[in-house]
This record gives structure tokens, sequence and C-alpha cells, in this order.
């Protein structure tokens, strides 16, 4: 707990029964991953399921709102890379920034596939828009605006909702690619907990970003091996900052944190933990962790040059 958050006490009229002292297990994926990731071949198998054929974006814009002060948001959408559906996606533009925008785009927590609106999206990004970044959270299939859906899904049906992510992540930045005011070639991505551990398989198939931070993130314990993090982290190579609570218990440290940051094929001085008190989700907001996010763009995007 922080410094700041309090504990409610009670006064047992009788003494409490033995079994309620015991030591109290807080569960959690705690077993480390000791299988190897597939092989190459395999893993061209796996890389192709995610694969889509280019086609016309036929791009539009659904609504323009001007407030803030600091940024503009438009609400668009465009083709998806499946059946006859659209992405939608709502794109923040700062205000104190001339274009091209640097962008990043984000993926949230599980909480995205009960959301039903960005507004309750819950996931601080405002600090990068004020950094002068673009920022864009699409609305993946199943989750915001095109959801709801269920947290755990069947394998088959899990493994088809974690392929259209993907193929939503390739039209988001085929979109941005058609767009005058973006700088598609300086495209960062920003992931938190669920989100985070579905990064490296995300980012091994999108080879357009150019740097990614990643927030209470860590390896699943188990996932079906078309989508599996485990087998496609040996293929990954953004330059990539993870930023983690040395106490997080739904992704501890030895087991779920670092064997993830071990197993990426990033070189080792383009990646970066960064391990502060605390639990899940725990650092969400901290200045200093707001700075190294920053700091992490500015090096590999190149600072962003703000209007005075």
């Amino acid at each position: 707990r922080t410094v700041s958050m309090g504990f409610r006490t009670v006064q047992r009229p009788v003494p409490p029964p033995p079994g309620s002292l015991a030591p109290l297990g807080l569960g959690g994926p705690q077993i480390a991953r000791t299988e190897k990731p597939v092989d190459d071949q395999t893993y061209g198998v796996l890389r192709d399921l995610h694969r889509y054929d280019a086609s016309a974006i036929d791009a539009r814009v659904e609504r323009t709102d001007n407030a803030p002060a600091w940024w503009v948001r438009e609400t668009v959408s465009f083709r998806a890379a499946y059946a006859n559906e659209r992405v939608l996606a709502h794109l923040f533009l700062p205000k104190n920034v001339a274009p091209p925008y640097q962008a990043v785009v984000i993926l949230g927590g599980s909480g995205i596939v009960s959301a039903r609106r960005v507004e309750d999206f819950g996931f601080p990004y405002e600090f990068l828009i004020r950094s002068g970044r673009a920022v864009m959270i699409p609305a993946y299939w199943g989750t915001l605006e095109r959801g709801p859906s269920e947290l755990r899904l069947p394998t088959t049906e899990e493994i088809d909702r974690a392929i259209k992510w993907s193929r939503d992540l390739g039209r988001s930045v085929d979109y941005l690619q058609t767009r005058a005011d973006s700088d598609a070639t300086k495209l960062g991505f920003y992931a938190i907990s669920w989100g985070a551990a579905h990064t490296p398989r995300l980012l091994a198939v999108e080879g357009r970003f150019k740097a990614a931070a990643l927030l209470s993130g860590g390896l699943f314990p188990s996932q079906p091996r078309q989508v599996d993090s485990w087998n496609f982290a040996p293929r990954y190579r953004v330059p990539t900052l993870m930023v983690n609570g040395r106490q997080d218990f739904t992704f501890p440290y030895e087991t779920n944190q670092k064997v993830l940051f071990e197993a990426l094929a990033t070189p080792p001085g383009d990646r970066k933990l960064v391990l502060y008190e605390g639990g899940h989700r725990n650092p969400v907001t901290r200045p200093d962790l707001l700075g190294e996010i920053i700091a992490w763009f500015d090096r590999f995007l190149g600072p962003v040059q703000q209007e005075s």
C-alpha cells in the first residue's frame, strides 16, 4: 500500500478461529516458463496467421472535438482487415506542436473488454499529448465501442480475437500513414498490464514501431501457442522500456517480468527494466515514471519541438 492509504481494523467479541490466521496465498501466475519457444519454421507459420492483404483504407472522420485547450480529438473509422467490419479509433492531436506529429498508439489493460467508451478508458495518456505527440487509441475488436467481450474466451475464440487485434493494430498504422499531419516513421507504442503482456506478439509481427513503453506487464503463464507471447519474444526487436512494481503479484518479478525482459531479442542497449516499489499498476501516475517514458520516446523517436 502507499503511505496515503489507510486500513480498517476490527475488534472481535470472541477469538477468531485458528484457521483465519493461516498464511494468505496471493495466487496469480507464479510459474516461470521453462519450455522452449517454437523453432523458426513453426514461427513463420504463426507469423503468417497475423498477416493480411492490403486494401483501400476507406477512412472517415466520424466526429471532431476541440476541447480541452491542449488537443483536438478526432474519432475516425477505417476498413478492417477482416470480414466487412470497420475499426474505430480515437486520435488526439496536440495543439502545442506543428505537424507532422509523432504518434503513440495505446493498448490498455484487461478493462478494455468491459469498458464501452473511450471516456471510460481509465489509463492516463494525457502526458503524452502534452509532450507534443499525437495519441491513438484504437477500439480493437471486442473492446471499448466495439465490445464488450469476455476476458477469458475458449481457445479458438481467443486465437481469433488475438489475431484480430494484430490486424487492427496494423490497419491503425496503415491509416496513420495516409495522414499528411502524421509522421509515420516515428511511431511509439504504450501498453499496460494485459496489453503489455500481448505486446511482444503484436510488435514482433507489426514492424513499423520504433519504440515501446510497457507498464506493469510480464509474461502470461500460458496462452494458445498460435498467439503466445513466449513464441514471439525471441523475434521482438523494438527498443523497449519496461516499468514494473517490485511487489507486483499479478506479474511477479522473478517468474514473469524478468523472464519476459530477458526473452526479448531487442539489443541490450535498447531495452531497459525499471522497478518501482509497489504492486500491479501502482506506479501508473508517478511523475518520475512519466518522465522515464517521455525520455524513452525522446531517445528513439526524437525530441518534440513545442511551440511557444
